[in-house]
């Protein structure tokens, strides 16, 4: 694999807690087609940490987005923009993935309790 294929995605640290999907895009689509975006949040509280990844189409609009916007300041930030260490590091999954992700998990759960009561409920009435 040759280095112009190699890495699409891009690291963008130092971020306002405030920005979003929808800003981080504006930002980068002026440098080519954004593609997927992920941003890192707390597991439990789901607060913005800062930092997040863009995958552009090319790695052309990689390098431009990178020259464009590191060190640049938005929303009164410095910006820390490079390439992404690997692209393996982390997953882009859309919003609306995650929430059903979750949706089934807790499904899951939810039928996992009531199947153990209902068998518990089953063995008490057995040995009666």
């Amino acid at each position: 694999m040759n280095k112009q294929n190699r890495s699409k995605s891009i690291y963008v640290g130092n971020l306002s807690y405030r920005r979003d999907e929808k800003g981080i895009k504006y930002l980068f689509s002026k440098y080519g087609k954004v593609q997927n975006i992920y941003i890192a949040k707390d597991g439990k509280s789901k607060k913005n940490l800062g930092y997040a990844f863009v995958q552009m189409d090319n790695h052309e609009s990689s390098i431009k987005a990178i020259e464009g916007l590191n060190e640049s300041e938005i929303d009164g930030r410095k910006l820390k923009v490079s390439l992404a260490k690997s692209d393996s590091n982390f997953q882009f999954t859309s919003s609306k993935a995650k929430s059903s992700k979750a949706e089934k998990t807790q499904e899951i759960k939810k039928s996992k309790r009531l199947n153990s009561k209902v068998g518990l409920q089953a063995l008490f009435q057995n040995t009666k």
